[in-house]
């Protein structure tokens, strides 16, 4: 039944709900692949040591350094699991079995594991604290709030060296039934923010659906506190503000994707992106700084549906935008870089669509930014020339300077060695470092797919030098 829904889910996944301990896996394949002098060689594919149909495994990612975590929000505890989706998330190692060998450390869930809480929709690591929203939990003790939404912080070191042990279960201090908090999250250093896309507006709710997003920080002695509710200064019903997270040391970024764009509010669904600072307007206040549109909005964009900053870039992906000027492929998808040029001054300096751009791609559901470096998933990518893989999905790297000074030149279209129909490729993607990892949530298992969409992720190398002279 499971797998069943999963064809379905991927053949019709909607822009108005998109998702940004153990042995070493025993479906990991090892080695080196990719055409000899790559720019971007395969390292590994990474895969669950409890693969069952229908897990989605690599539905979302993340990487810092050495560290890699993979979200599969519809496992069902593994062999023998009496719940149904509570969701798991896996810690993977770069050198656990050997030098750039990436393998499975730990597998998390939460410590009150339900069915359906969709535990690992959303995934971020940093350094050695992980963060897991699970945006359908209900609230706790006798879960009297359904869909209110959690997120869990796990800790490299909690229970033992390298145990990745729960340390808490964040909630939203207003949590409410159905705001849908843990459907992003982010964490960086000490303070992580925690996106609620359904949330009705604040006391009351008088907006139903504008979203808001909830930054914590950890304080020594007392864990981590809820500092900073965050909501869009021009706050409308429907906006879903916190679809997107992401956060990069004093700076946030909000995304949210059903914003009207243009003078008057007259374009349905263009969507935005709100960047917010830590001392904006106070000491830990988190006060917002710039709203963030596109230069072109258009109908339908749902630009914010993906967020990401480093440093004072930022990346916004757009998977609804109909392919630039004239707009002559609908739904190819787009992502917008800003810079923050000055103070609070933040300006779109490249707009990034696919040199071989098509209708329904969707590039833009999701996005990673690393320095000079974004990431950009098309997961409903055909597999090129001819259609022949129907939503086997890539991912584009777009590099700084490359083209020309400031250019943010394509370097490299990522696909899976072992592409096929139907695998989602690029549905989710990060990058760290020299270290890229794509979720393919619809993945079948391996060498000769035998279990329908377990789910997979796939690490690259990312190599500067080379995708310059390649280029």
């Amino acid at each position: 039944m499971k797998g069943t829904r999963l064809l379905v889910a991927v053949a019709t996944l909607s822009l108005l709900a998109s998702f940004g301990g153990g042995a070493p896996s025993r479906a990991m394949e090892t080695g080196v692949f990719g055409e000899p002098g790559s720019s971007f060689p395969l390292k590994r594919i990474l895969r669950a040591s409890d693969a069952e149909t229908g897990d989605v495994f690599g539905n979302s990612v993340s990487v810092s350094g050495n560290v890699a975590i993979v979200g599969a929000y519809w496992e069902d505890g593994g062999a023998g699991g009496t719940l149904i989706d509570p969701g798991a998330a896996y810690i993977f190692l770069r050198n656990r079995t050997g030098v750039d060998q990436w393998g499975q450390a730990m597998k998390l869930t939460a410590s009150d594991a339900q069915s359906q809480d969709w535990f690992g929709e959303s995934v971020s690591v940093s350094g050695n604290y992980a963060i897991v929203g699970a945006s359908l939990e209900s609230g706790g003790g006798g879960d009297p709030l359904s869909g209110a939404g959690a997120a869990y912080v796990f800790w490299r070191d909690q229970g033992g060296p390298s145990n990745w042990g729960e340390v808490q279960k964040l909630t939203a201090p207003d949590a409410d039934a159905g705001d849908r908090f843990g459907r992003s999250v982010a964490i960086h250093g000490n303070t992580a923010i925690v996106g609620a896309y359904k949330e009705g507006g604040g006391p009351a709710d008088p907006a139903d659906e504008a979203g808001a997003a909830y930054v914590f920080q950890n304080v020594s002695g007392y864990g981590w506190l809820p500092i900073k509710i965050l909501r869009a200064s021009d706050l409308q019903a429907t906006d879903q503000f916190g679809v997107s997270v992401a956060i990069f040391g004093d700076i946030a970024i909000v995304g949210a994707h059903h914003v009207p764009g243009g003078p008057g509010d007259l374009i349905p669904d263009a969507g935005a992106a709100y960047i917010f600072e830590r001392n904006q307007d106070g000491t830990n206040n988190w006060g917002q700084v710039a709203k963030l549109v596109a230069q072109d909005p258009g109908p339908s964009d749902y630009f914010g549906s993906s967020v990401a900053i480093s440093g004072k870039l930022a990346v916004v992906g757009a998977p609804g935008e109909d392919g630039g000027p004239g707009d002559p492929f609908l739904v190819a998808g787009a992502a917008y870089v800003f810079e923050n040029l000055s103070g609070s001054v933040w300006a779109q300096i490249s707009k990034l669509t696919a040199s071989d751009a098509e209708a329904g791609s969707q590039l833009g559901t999701s996005v990673s930014i690393s320095g000079g470096v974004t990431m950009v998933g098309v997961y409903r990518d055909d597999g090129g020339p001819g259609d022949p893989l129907p939503q086997a999905g890539a991912a584009y790297v777009f590099m700084r300077h490359l083209g020309g000074p400031n250019a943010w030149g394509q370097a490299k279209k990522l696909t899976a060695p072992d592409a096929a129909s139907g695998d989602a490729f690029g549905r989710a993607v990060a990058i760290s470092g020299k270290n890229a990892v794509v979720g393919a949530l619809g993945e079948d298992g391996g060498v000769g797919d035998p279990i329908n969409s377990p789910g997979a992720a796939y690490v690259f190398y990312v190599s500067l030098l080379e995708a310059f002279k390649a280029n």
